[in-house]
């Protein structure tokens, strides 16, 4: 499964920034308080500093609370559900974004309103709630149609082809990807659109188009690196891996899986790395390293189960289970 957190998959790590939108109140006031702590935590986000944006956002909205300012309690929520996507506690930031939806309806914020309900389909999509995420997704790009918000469009169609790979339907995802390519437009959409290309890159890989999917996936990773989006790389090492695995390749295909590891564990994509561990178990069991691939799903179930992701954790059970029954017999 894609971790999107990377985009946030989770796919889709970037928050949508929409201050512009805000008009700002009267310097006193404690409603213009809250709306400057509300940049400031924004501004905390885009610069990795995940808990001085925690204090920020839950600072600004007490402040927009006592004030009554719906909307900046809505935007405080909203950002409060991104901090809590990038430290992978994946269930605070759908509560976040839950208590957020309501307030953005109230205000009449459209753009908010979408960018709710696409948070809390990436969300649900790493807990492993497909269904339920296809249909937020859908629901979204709606709404962004709507008021004609392209980049939003793209990200909602990025996602549904994402749900395409897992339903191992890579065509559908290859349509999803085309449709949502061109829709990042614009120089700081750059990752969106080099996300639609991993994506195809996945699915000429299922279609088993090795070498055409290597070349997609590399002319992906060049652009994350040109902009240091160090979640999509982490997924880059993991998707490369699989067509290792698919030329028999055991070692090689570790080897890619352990330096997407790294980079997961150094930016704190806890989801992406349970993926990696997972993997690199499944690399150990065809490799014949059965202590290692008993170790490495113990560890890959708990840091699932830390992160809110009960299927996943139960698949990893399972395959444990599976090989544990394998050395009884032996």
């Amino acid at each position: 499964m894609r971790a999107s957190l990377s985009e946030f998959s989770l796919n889709d790590v970037e928050p949508l920034y929409r201050n512009t939108h805000h008009s700002t109140p009267a310097p006193e006031s404690q409603s213009a308080r809250a709306y400057s702590l509300q940049c400031r935590g924004e501004s905390e986000i885009r610069s990795h500093q995940f808990l001085s944006a925690e204090s920020s956002l839950k600072e600004g909205l007490i402040l927009a609370q006592v004030s009554g300012d719906t909307l900046c309690q809505a935007e405080c929520l909203r950002g409060l559900g991104d901090v809590n996507i990038h430290l992978s506690k994946l269930l605070i930031s759908k509560e976040k974004y839950s208590q957020a939806l309501p307030l953005y309806v109230s205000a009449g914020d459209k753009a908010g309103e979408a960018h709710c309900i696409k948070r809390t389909g990436n969300v649900i999509f790493c807990l492993g709630e497909i269904d339920a995420s296809a249909i937020a997704f859908k629901k979204a790009l709606v709404i962004y149609a709507s008021i004609n918000e392209l980049t939003g469009q793209g990200k909602c169609l990025r996602s549904l082809g994402d749900i395409a790979l897992l339903q191992n339907n890579p065509l559908a995802a290859l349509a999803y990807y085309e449709e949502a390519e061109p829709l990042f437009t614009g120089d700081n959409n750059m990752v969106g659109r080099a996300g639609c290309v991993l994506g195809r890159g996945e699915a000429h890989n299922l279609l088993g188009d090795n070498d055409l999917a290597e070349q997609r996936l590399k002319e992906a990773n060049e652009v994350f690196i040109q902009n240091g989006s160090l979640f999509e790389q982490g997924h880059y090492w993991r998707c490369l891996a699989k067509i290792s695995l698919d030329r028999g390749d055991y070692a090689d295909a570790k080897s890619k899986i352990i330096q997407g590891l790294n980079i997961c564990m150094a930016c704190g994509n806890a989801l992406e790395e349970a993926y990696c561990v997972r993997d690199i178990a499944r690399c150990d069991e065809l490799g014949g390293r059965t202590d290692a691939t008993i170790a490495g799903l113990i560890k890959a179930s708990q840091i699932f189960e830390e992160v809110g992701n009960t299927a996943e954790k139960v698949m990893c059970d399972k395959a444990l289970a599976e090989v544990m029954a394998r050395v009884s017999l032996t």
